[in-house]
């Protein structure tokens, strides 16, 4: 009932479609995908469309997070291998890429993956080590009749460093998540416009990707109920770079830039020629990262009444999602 009510509700403000986030665990199993079920098992309209957001490692298993400690990350890393990866694309192909209503673009099922700047900053992963597990996911792709698969890796900034790196690996296209706050640099809580203001400047950056860029609009960003709750920030004075998920937190979110950056993301489709003109927003429902635009008593259906409200002025008859 729950997921039908937003699926209705996500129709009605035109939005085109839900990118669910997925994990698979060590022994291949879909992890938290029950949502995704419910989904598939819901009624909806033929032109609704939902696509998979692959992390590379699982979600924690308890919360709040604790300062200074792993909290059980060691768990969350699975195997980042062209056989795991393999497998994810197989056991995708067989639940979820079948559904008609999957995202497909010229034959290729969509797959948005988090994330590229910690898979080559942390995990210490080359060009050449994707590209041998995307090579894999195609090969596997195909066997089950598809051209390949439509690879959009994600980034949750832009990462100047490993530029040269990125065009090396085979990409179909880029975009963000959580792609607002500056996450390796102070101060300790930052401004919405501000942020916004960075962030539309930001993306001509990603042409020099030689990729589509889809442009991702984001509504805010409070991650701090994932957090042990009762600290200050004068604890967190000694930092030299915001401390997730206490801080950064990003503050004065306003209805009128978000619906101003929404505007800017589609004119930049418009200009760039991009194909096919996604924007992809962030996001639905994640309340504990503070960027839900589902109805709330701060701003009522603001959120979803900007987005129709672009969607009627801009729409082509291409995707908005």
């Amino acid at each position: 009932d729950v997921i039908t009510t937003q699926i209705n509700l996500a129709c009605e403000y035109l939005i085109d479609g839900f990118v669910f986030n997925t994990y698979m665990d060590y022994q291949r199993n879909f992890y938290l995908d029950k949502t995704l079920d419910s989904f598939l098992k819901a009624k909806k309209k033929d032109d609704f469309y939902f696509a998979l957001n692959w992390s590379y490692k699982l979600p924690r298993r308890s919360f709040p997070q604790l300062l200074n400690t792993d909290n059980d990350d060691a768990w969350r890393k699975v195997p980042l291998d062209a056989d795991y990866f393999g497998d994810l694309i197989e056991q995708s192909c067989r639940k979820f890429f079948i559904d008609s209503h999957y995202l497909k673009i010229d034959g290729c099922p969509v797959l948005y993956i988090y994330e590229l700047n910690s898979i080559l900053r942390y995990q210490h992963f080359d060009s050449v080590q994707i590209n041998e597990f995307f090579q894999k996911g195609n090969q596997v792709a195909q066997k089950f009749g598809y051209k390949g698969i439509f690879y959009v890796w994600l980034f949750s900034y832009f990462d100047g460093m490993h530029i040269k790196d990125i065009s090396q690996i085979k990409l179909s296209a880029a975009s963000g998540y959580a792609f607002l706050p500056n996450f390796s640099k102070l101060p300790l809580i930052q401004n919405y416009s501000e942020l916004v203001k960075e962030r539309i400047k930001e993306q001509l950056l990603f042409k020099k990707l030689g990729i589509p860029w889809f442009p991702v609009v984001v509504a805010g960003w409070d991650s701090t109920p994932r957090g042990e709750q009762g600290f200050r920030i004068d604890d967190f004075k000694s930092y030299s770079w915001p401390p997730y998920p206490w801080f950064p937190l990003v503050t004065q979110t306003n209805l009128d830039v978000f619906k101003n950056w929404l505007m800017e993301s589609v004119k930049y489709l418009q200009k760039h020629n991009e194909t096919p003109k996604i924007v992809n927003i962030t996001s639905f429902n994640e309340w504990t990262e503070g960027n839900a635009i589902e109805p709330n008593d701060k701003d009522g259906f603001g959120y979803l009444e900007a987005i129709r409200d672009v969607k009627l002025q801009h729409s082509t008859g291409n995707i908005l999602s």
